[in-house]
């Protein structure tokens, strides 16, 4: 989903606590995203949602309303914007999070990008946990 703002977050084992437990997943086991994998579908509605992880507990907002993940009016919600039925489940023998427990791309990296190649340089196509304000590109790596 969006995701959220944070001023400070705990890594564990996982990466970022609390990042990825709950995914958007459709009938076929599919996560919703912004790109197309052996794992993922693209569903662009997907970032128009925000989630906030509270301990074990994740809230998501969109269109001025709230739902608690796992709830049936949120997955009706989901399902109506996006199309096929999907669920928002928590993680079980399929870990949700990419290669990497931790990812990061800086603002200025985002900006070449668009520029160089006239992409949407959108953060949450790419999936990364954490976007840092940067001056120059790629100092990130």
């Amino acid at each position: 989903m969006g995701g959220e703002q944070l001023k400070a977050a705990k890594l564990d084992e996982r990466g970022m606590a609390g990042d990825r437990w709950f995914a958007v997943r459709d009938a076929e086991g599919f996560l919703a995203s912004g790109k197309v994998t052996r794992r993922f579908r693209r569903r662009d509605e997907v970032v128009d949602f925000q989630a906030r992880t509270e301990g074990f507990s994740v809230e998501v907002s969109g269109n001025g309303q709230r739902w608690l993940a796992g709830s049936e009016l949120l997955d009706s919600h989901l399902s109506e914007r996006m199309g096929p039925p999907v669920q928002v489940l928590p993680e079980a023998d399929v870990p949700h999070q990419d290669g990497g427990q931790v990812s990061l791309i800086g603002t200025a990296t985002l900006v070449w990008c668009a520029e160089r190649w006239g992409v949407d340089a959108d953060p949450r196509r790419l999936r990364v946990n954490l976007v840092i304000e940067t001056s120059k590109p790629f100092v990130e790596e």
